[in-house]
């Protein structure tokens, strides 16, 4: 995850390891829970970044729209098997 996610930002690059090798990818997708409630939460469809990565790069200020801790997840469908990676945190700041 970058260092610098501040919201409103477009153009963030949110990269996630998915601790499996993605022969066969198929699709993914990124979770996400907002910190302002236990009920913000979405998905980002991501694209292959690497071997055992996936990516999705922000489009809209609106995506990244609450400072705080976001909670992350990865979901792949590879063509044997779908499943969830690891669930990780990271600081959206807000701007000064």
């Amino acid at each position: 995850m970058p260092d610098n996610l501040k919201v409103g930002v477009i153009g963030a690059k949110i990269v996630l390891n998915t601790t499996i090798t993605l022969t066969g990818f198929v699709s993914a997708k990124i979770y996400y829970k907002k910190p302002d409630s236990d009920v913000s939460t979405g998905s980002f469809t991501a694209v292959e970044e690497s071997d055992t990565s996936i990516s999705y790069t922000t489009v809209g200020s609106g995506e990244l729209d609450v400072a705080g801790i976001w909670g992350w997840e990865s979901y792949v469908v590879l063509s044997d098997f779908s499943g969830y990676g690891e669930r990780v945190f990271d600081q959206i700041d807000p701007h000064l």
